[in-house]
């Protein structure tokens, strides 16, 4: 039987342990654009976060040259229309991009040719199976990303600490009729387009189409992760209305605005009490998500095309998907990208000690060739007291922790793993 509450426990288990638009109005050309080596990529926003975070570190980098790649970013169709997009070659509309100078680290926009922009990468928090009609053609290569999580938020004012699958359900399903309380009202509860990666995921763990989410259209329906965190503390003016105000982002979205939104612990079916996705509301070390107790996350995907082999047509593609798993370096810089992917939210495969089939799939345990869970702890908390064993290599390292890996002592390294 589903209850109709919103009233969960919330179980702190560990191991031991509004992105501000600017106008679209009077863009310019994203040709006439002068930055070096342009990248342009489309789809979800899910990753948007990430990527900014990146781009403006690279931007910000005293030492950046004209060697370093630019990334300009659309996703104002969602996910999988942004894939679609990607697979006819060409996006019109506009994309985002970021510089050192701008005021507030605002977006900056600027206006695909005519005609439509030439892409040449595309990013989903879900796989390509979970769009509608969704495929990866033959000269496409799906490459793994970070691991993403979906958040259930709510204003920061709100006295609301947890929310169940069973509470969504009929929140999302029956609208006002549900009567889930406080969520009764409807006018604080917002949504993405149906086919959104946020959207797409939400319906499949709480089983109501995402096509048939309630409320009206016009007044909660929101393009974006930035719009969706916007209209929730827009409505949240009054400790009240901030008790009725929810929304569902990508975690890096979530954590970006952690002074103005909270994330809800979320219980699945199933699920004795509800589970942050870090060990507690104020942490950042997602180790609820990485040890597969958290429900509400999944593997990104990036995709490009390549060629007969599998390998990338674009270089500087190719260059760029390794920033992620710390394959490669950017040219021109002397940024990090891994950690900065860290710092924004997501979760390197490597950080994983849990993987799952598919994009919501069956959970089962993980352990990747070379595990950085040492590096992923003490960069989203640098201060945190730990047992691991900082290294330069191997010779630093011993007993359970022989091997050196991302700079500190960890338990094993898969042969062919690089040292250090």
């Amino acid at each position: 039987m589903l209850l109709k509450t919103s009233s969960t426990l919330i179980c702190a288990f560990t191991l031991g342990a509004l992105l501000l638009l600017p106008s679209k109005a009077h863009a310019i050309a994203c040709d006439d654009v002068v930055l070096p080596n342009k990248v342009f990529g489309v789809g979800g926003s899910a990753v948007t976060a990430t990527l900014k975070k990146i781009s403006l570190a690279i931007a910000k980098d005293a030492t950046h040259s004209d060697a370093r790649t630019t990334i300009f970013w659309h996703d104002d169709l969602g996910a999988c229309a942004g894939y679609s997009a990607f697979l006819s070659g060409k996006v019109t509309g506009q994309f985002r991009y970021w510089i050192a100078d701008a005021v507030n680290d605002a977006d900056q926009r600027c206006d695909a040719r005519v005609g439509g922009q030439p892409v040449t990468f595309s990013h989903m928090g879900n796989d390509a199976a979970f769009c509608p009609d969704g495929a990866v053609p033959d000269g496409v290569g799906d490459f793994p990303a970070p691991v993403q999580t979906l958040n259930i938020i709510t204003d920061k004012k709100s006295n609301q600490l947890s929310i169940s699958a069973e509470a969504l359900y009929f929140v999302y399903g029956f609208g006002q009729t549900g009567q889930a309380a406080p969520w009764t009202d409807g006018t604080g509860v917002f949504k993405r387009q149906f086919d959104s990666f946020a959207s797409l995921l939400l319906a499949a763990a709480i089983k109501v189409p995402s096509a048939g989410f309630k409320w009206p259209d016009a007044t909660n329906l929101k393009g974006s992760q930035g719009d969706v965190i916007n209209a929730v503390t827009t409505y949240a003016t009054t400790e009240e209305l901030a008790g009725q105000s929810l929304g569902y982002v990508s975690g890096s979205a979530a954590d970006a605005k952690r002074s103005a939104i909270k994330t809800l612990a979320y219980q699945h079916y199933g699920q004795s009490c509800g589970v942050y996705p870090d060990s507690s509301a104020a942490a950042f070390d997602k180790i609820n998500v990485r040890s597969g107790k958290y429900y509400l996350w999944a593997p990104g995907h990036y995709f490009t095309k390549v060629d007969s082999a599998g390998k990338p047509l674009d270089a500087q593609v190719e260059n760029l998907l390794g920033w992620f798993s710390a394959k490669a370096k950017p040219d021109g810089t002397t940024v990090n990208p891994f950690e900065q992917t860290i710092l924004a939210g997501d979760i390197p495969q490597c950080a994983m000690q849990a993987s799952r089939e598919g994009t919501l799939g069956a959970i089962s345990s993980y352990a990747d060739p070379k595990p950085c869970g040492c590096y992923f702890e003490h960069t989203t908390n640098p201060n945190v007291t730990s047992a691991c064993t900082p290294c330069a290599d191997d010779s630093a390292c011993s007993g359970d922790t022989p091997s050196c890996n991302f700079g500190y002592c960890e338990a094993y390294r898969a042969k062919g793993e690089q040292e250090g």
